[in-house]
């Protein structure tokens, strides 16, 4: 490096710099794809609210052990007691069981399942062959049914 030569740039031609700018008009594509007009969806006739005995009892129900703390009155609930029933239909958002227990509408109950859910009472009605169909919601209410 210590004996390198300097360049002499008097001499030297520098390549590329001479050109001229040009642009070319590129002809924009016509759209080859044109979206279908969608149908409108159909119209729906209004559901009748949701009758309980339209539901048949199953013909295998599972048997389920329910916990239940009883409302009383708006607020104050009863002493927590347990029951049989069976599932009949149940979802991420309702749950629906046939039992002999009459129980009142905001009462919260827990099935001994897998689910791990507790359900607030919403409706109850007589089952034609005996028994009540109940249909509950999803509950804010948790309360503790373990034994003391």
């Amino acid at each position: 490096m210590l004996q390198q030569q300097r360049w002499d740039w008097s001499q030297t031609v520098l390549l590329n710099f001479h050109f001229r700018r040009q642009t070319i008009p590129v002809p924009r594509p016509e759209p080859v794809f044109v979206a279908p007009a969608l149908p409108s969806p159909p119209e729906q006739a209004p559901q009748p609210a949701y009758n309980l005995m339209e539901k048949e009892q199953p013909r295998n129900p599972s048997r389920v052990q329910f916990h239940c703390l009883p409302l009383i009155s708006p607020g104050q609930y009863g002493t927590k007691f347990v029951f049989d029933g069976a599932d009949v239909e149940q979802s991420d958002f309702q749950y629906m069981f046939w039992s002999q227990q009459q129980l009142t509408t905001g009462s919260i109950v827990y099935p001994k399942t897998m689910h791990k859910r507790w359900w607030r009472v919403e409706q109850q009605s007589p089952y034609e062959r005996g028994g009540f169909l109940t249909l509950c919601n999803i509950s804010t209410i948790c309360p503790d049914f373990s034994q003391p």
